[in-house]
């Protein structure tokens, strides 16, 4: 019979990585080749139309376009890269000198990575695990996922759930409008129910209505624009007035928040004085992101007002900042763990057709000599003797062959392993 020649199975077959992203591409290439949930379906049926990829998802951010794939890997490198020119009518060569490639465990690693936040452009933040997912799901969808994908995914979303429950890493604001809730929080210890007052409808603001909103706050919003202003204040329940109103409203605030592009102060130290007398010297907490200022810095002299500026917010971002870089040391020792036991699953799942293979012919190589035997000695020794030496023939047989073999089989593709690496 003739031997079993080892090899892996589907050597050339991996996972795949292409992509742009903020860190090497700038914004206007970025936007160039944006999907969006009305047209991701058409391009992963484009995608699946190349005869090298048999499995495709697509994760699309403002900070990243990825690709990743499972497929022929040489052949579907460049097919990926052709598509996403192709796709958006770009010329061949726009994106390569912006675009990165991984396969194999690196093209794994760079999907944990995406997943736990470590490859964001800040790090910790919890918007991109949703978004990861949401692009697992449109491809599942689309019917675009295998097992070799879907296994990547499920893995990666395993490790961002280790990440956020055995570090810090997400546990301290690192914008300046969650800054401004964090010092808010620390003031008043909860702010379920408090009165807050953002003045200004721009995106500042709105990144801190969300914040304020998820704590519980009661949003109030004041600007130049009262259609500005009632647009931000209906998408978190809130309430909206004009700037004129704004003494009235501050008589029943417990927080402000300014941030406009006003050129003059919007409150000064005499409106205040009015204010904290209405209020009877109830404590204040105003907090001024704005540059230039909208407080007047004489304002925090008076008793009962406290005034933090973005001067303030942005030390309190630095240090958290630094506490995040911190943490991401024991991220990436989570996500090496992680890619470890990855590689070690996929390998025995690679090996276990070829193993299968081998106990067959192992098998059968047994019974032929077993029949072999049963020729040669037949009625030349006793039943029982025969029995037993055609018995022991065929396990000593079994056992050498299949340890000799296996052996020889891990011991390759530990080898290949260690070359992709």
């Amino acid at each position: 019979m003739t031997a079993i020649q080892l090899r892996r199975v589907n050597a050339d077959h991996d996972f795949i990585c292409v992509g742009l992203n903020h860190q090497k591409t700038p914004v206007q290439i970025r936007e160039q080749v944006a999907f969006n949930d009305l047209n991701v379906e058409n391009a992963l049926a484009v995608l699946l139309g190349h005869e090298n990829i048999n499995e495709a998802a697509i994760l699309s951010t403002c900070n990243r376009v990825e690709l990743y794939a499972h497929g022929d890997v040489e052949a579907a490198q460049t097919s990926l890269s052709v598509f996403l020119h192709d796709y958006h009518k770009l010329p061949l060569t726009t994106l390569t000198p912006h675009m990165y490639c991984f396969n194999g465990i690196a093209a794994v690693a760079q999907l944990f990575r995406v997943a736990t936040s470590l490859d964001s452009l800040i790090v910790g933040e919890p918007q991109i695990l949703g978004q990861v997912k949401n692009a697992y799901t449109r491809a599942q969808n689309a019917g675009a996922l295998g097992p070799s994908l879907t296994q990547a995914f499920s893995q990666a979303f395993f490790t961002a759930k280790r990440v956020r429950n055995e570090t810090n890493i997400g546990k301290n604001a690192v914008t300046v409008s969650f800054a401004a809730v964090e010092l808010a929080q620390k003031v008043f210890g909860k702010l379920d129910g408090i009165g807050c007052v953002l003045i200004g409808a721009g995106e500042t603001s709105e990144l801190a209505a969300l914040h304020f909103k998820q704590k519980g706050a009661r949003i109030t919003v004041v600007n130049r624009s009262l259609d500005n202003a009632a647009l931000l204040a209906k998408k978190y329940s809130g309430q909206a007035y004009d700037l004129p109103k704004i003494i009235e409203l501050l008589e029943h605030a417990d927080v402000v928040l300014a941030s406009t592009n006003a050129t003059s102060f919007l409150l000064t130290k005499e409106m205040m004085q009015k204010v904290m007398r209405l209020r009877r010297y109830r404590p204040i907490f105003l907090i001024d992101i704005s540059v230039p200022r909208n407080i007047e810095p004489q304002v925090n002299l008076i008793d009962g007002i406290y005034l933090y500026n973005i001067d303030d917010l942005t030390q309190i971002v630095a240090t958290n900042f630094n506490d995040r870089y911190k943490e991401s040391a024991f991220a990436e020792n989570i996500i090496q763990q992680e890619l470890q036991f990855y590689h070690e699953k996929n390998q025995a799942k690679r090996l276990a057709p070829l193993i299968t293979e081998l106990k067959k012919h192992a098998e059968q190589i047994a019974q032929d000599e077993t029949q072999k035997v049963l020729q040669a000695f037949k009625n030349k020794i006793t039943p029982t003797d025969f029995e037993q030496q055609v018995a022991s023939m065929a396990r000593s047989i079994s056992n050498k062959l299949l340890h000799e073999s296996i052996s020889a089989l891990k011991k390759q593709n530990s080898q290949s392993s260690s070359s992709e690496e």
